[in-house]
């Protein structure tokens, strides 16, 4: 009896960690998805072509509050797009937080070794 007990909990073992590796495959794949479309969104909303934008047309007190105006819309925008993607995709944005954490932190550590 005992022996088939613990046959049953290795394949009970066995099918979870299928079952997590399909699981870690889904939250790679979200990663990049989450990744792109970030990137898609920072694309769209470049701080240099909202200086541009903003250098052509500042001239007086009105158009720098237009200016203002336009870069706050902007963020907005941004942030909500952001927002937007974080809760479709929750555990990516974790995973993807967690993965650029560890990132810097390797980054910071190494570059102080040196």
């Amino acid at each position: 009896m005992k022996t088939l007990r613990t046959r049953d909990d290795l394949d009970t073992l066995r099918s979870d960690l299928r079952t997590l590796r399909n699981d870690l495959r889904e939250v790679a794949r979200d990663i990049g998805v989450l990744t792109g479309e970030t990137s898609r969104n920072l694309r769209q909303i470049s701080a240099r072509d909202w200086m541009d934008w903003a250098r052509s047309r500042i001239g007086s007190r009105e158009d720098l509050d237009e200016a203002w105006s336009g870069l706050r819309e902007r963020g907005e925008k941004s942030a909500t797009a952001v927002r937007s993607t974080v809760q479709e995709h929750p555990a990516a944005a974790l995973a993807a937080s967690l993965a650029l954490g560890l990132a810097l932190a390797w980054l910071v550590t190494r570059s102080a070794r040196r």
